[in-house]
């Protein structure tokens, strides 16, 4: 069921809409972790899993995201932070493994400047200490989830933000029906099977 939208939405859609000039291309490498399952040339890049299960900046059942982190070390951070959330010892959220893209993408909402975030009328700390996985699991849209939702409806391609798991890290966020294939590559792909095994498949 979706989930009900921030009351702050209203308000947000049009100061969005006024951050135009503050829009920026990003280019780059990225970083991410994930699971053994999931290490496929088939699943890496769908977002899918985003999209049924939520993250801090898309609501559940709603559209795929990505969640990339800038350097290895915020992507570590972040994964070990979902993982215990999750309440699973770091040990037992092991084997990991990391992978990196090359994005080339021309329209991203940079909520680390002070600039955009005062147009939003929110806080740096708003946007990292939200509990958005309380709100969600009570059927309401977190802030940072009504952020990104009307960016993308805005035809953004992402969001660069702050790492919550990481005080110095940023992340970028992107909208995988916002970005072309082209604009996203997975980097050494030869490293990766096509995808997943049978026995993975089995199992999952």
């Amino acid at each position: 069921m979706p989930l009900s939208p921030h009351p702050e939405s209203a308000r947000l859609g049009p100061a969005i809409e006024r951050c135009a000039h503050l829009v920026v291309p990003w280019a780059g490498d990225l970083f991410r972790f994930t699971n053994m399952t999931y290490a496929n040339l088939r699943d890496l890049v769908t977002g899918e899993g985003s999209r049924k299960a939520g993250g801090r900046w898309n609501p559940k059942e709603g559209f795929r995201a990505l969640y990339f982190s800038l350097d290895a070390e915020t992507a570590l951070a972040e994964v070990l932070a979902q993982r215990r959330r999750q309440g699973l010892p770091d040990a037992d959220a092991l084997p990991l493994v990391l992978f990196s893209c090359r994005a080339n993408v021309e329209r991203v909402l940079d909520l680390k400047d002070g600039r955009t975030r005062r147009v939003l009328g929110v806080t740096r700390e708003q946007l990292i200490a939200e509990p958005w996985p309380v709100m969600q699991e009570a059927g309401q849209e977190a802030l940072t989830q009504a952020i990104g939702r009307l960016a993308r409806e805005a035809a953004l391609q992402g969001l660069l933000v702050p790492s919550a798991a990481r005080p110095k890290g940023g992340n970028l966020v992107l909208f995988r029906d916002q970005v072309p294939e082209d604009q996203l590559l997975i980097i050494n792909p030869e490293h990766f099977p096509a995808h997943r095994s049978r026995s993975r498949r089995q199992k999952s």
